[in-house]
């Protein structure tokens, strides 16, 4: 037999919004983790690119490289991002066909047109 619905078990309002029971996607935390780690990083970077030594020697950071690093690594990566800029730039450049190649002509029947119009 068959027992009947009462009036406890159904709402007074029917709940008609969307659930939030999706799952987070995982790339979301290794966002999240990996900008916690350059966080910490870049404040590392900072104490010991500005701190004196006798204050690092107090916190108990006795081993550290050389001061030198501090200003020579970012110098480095920066000249690393500009010479790759400029070597995408002038591939670019040489790949392109010249003025006078048959491959820069275009005619009624090319897609440039279709577009341009």
């Amino acid at each position: 037999m068959a027992s009947k619905a009462s009036f406890i078990d159904s709402p007074a309002f029917p709940d008609d919004s969307p659930t939030t029971l999706t799952k987070t996607p995982t790339y979301e935390y290794y966002g999240f983790v990996i900008y916690l780690i350059s966080f910490f990083a870049y404040g590392g970077w900072l104490l010991w690119a500005y701190l004196p030594e006798g204050t690092l020697d107090k916190i108990g950071i006795t081993y550290y490289p050389n001061r030198y690093w501090a200003l020579a690594f970012p110098v480095w990566i920066f000249a690393i991002g500009l010479y790759v800029f400029l070597i995408f730039i002038s591939h670019s450049l040489l790949s392109t066909a010249p003025f006078d190649s048959f491959n820069t002509f275009t005619g009624m029947n090319t897609t440039l047109n279709k577009f341009v119009t």
